[in-house]
């Protein structure tokens, strides 16, 4: 509703308006009331998506991790989400990978119980993600997605650049990106790289 944020904190022509009704008794035309609502509207919606960004930090990692060091992992993981959470940042974005993802995700529901107010957002890169996974490991995913907040899907079907295109938009909506990076190749490499180029802060956990 137009009185549920103009009252707060947006103004329309430089006037404060309570109703819809009001809006329209200040312009002669209907129409103009119309237009000058929608304008405020959409700019409200392009502050609110800038304000989420700056509150948003996504994961990028390898698949393979050694299975000797995927305690250490999760630890300086949880670390690095916990340091972000302090300095205001709220949502976290996954793309539902095995590996780095996996731990990613299950990192950020264990800190929701300490910090309830954070929100796991699974941004999957087609239906068929999980075609060729073991059963264990599709059981895992599942459970993930249940305890997900959101659930956003890139592309319905599995094509040659379904992944990258989940990788960019991941990036595009975070203001920060927390990484496993151990080789300058792959997906995870021109992930970190891309974030790099749009100004996104990376955290290398494996640095």
């Amino acid at each position: 509703k137009i009185k549920e944020f103009t009252k707060e904190k947006y103004y329309m022509a430089h006037i404060k308006f309570d109703d819809m009704d009001a809006v329209t008794e200040h312009f002669q035309k209907k129409e103009d009331a119309d237009r000058v609502a929608a304008d405020c509207m959409e700019r409200m919606c392009e502050v609110e998506k800038d304000d989420v960004k700056e509150k948003t930090c996504c994961f990028t990692g390898h698949r393979e991790i050694p299975s000797g060091q995927r305690r250490r992992i999760f630890a300086k993981t949880e670390e690095a989400i916990e340091g972000l959470i302090k300095k205001g940042y709220l949502y976290f974005g996954a793309g539902g990978a095995l590996g780095f993802d996996t731990i990613a995700a299950f990192a950020v529901l264990k800190l929701k119980e300490r910090y309830p107010d954070i929100r796991l957002i699974l941004v999957l890169p087609c239906f068929s993600q999980t075609r060729g996974w073991s059963q264990e490991d599709i059981e895992i995913y599942d459970d993930i997605k249940q305890k997900a907040d959101k659930v956003v899907y890139t592309s319905q079907e599995y094509t040659r650049g379904c992944m990258h295109k989940r990788n960019r938009h991941l990036v595009d909506n975070s203001s920060a990106c927390i990484s496993y990076l151990t080789e300058n190749k792959g997906g995870t490499f021109y992930t970190v790289n891309y974030a790099k180029s749009k100004g996104v802060e990376v955290i290398n956990i494996a640095e």
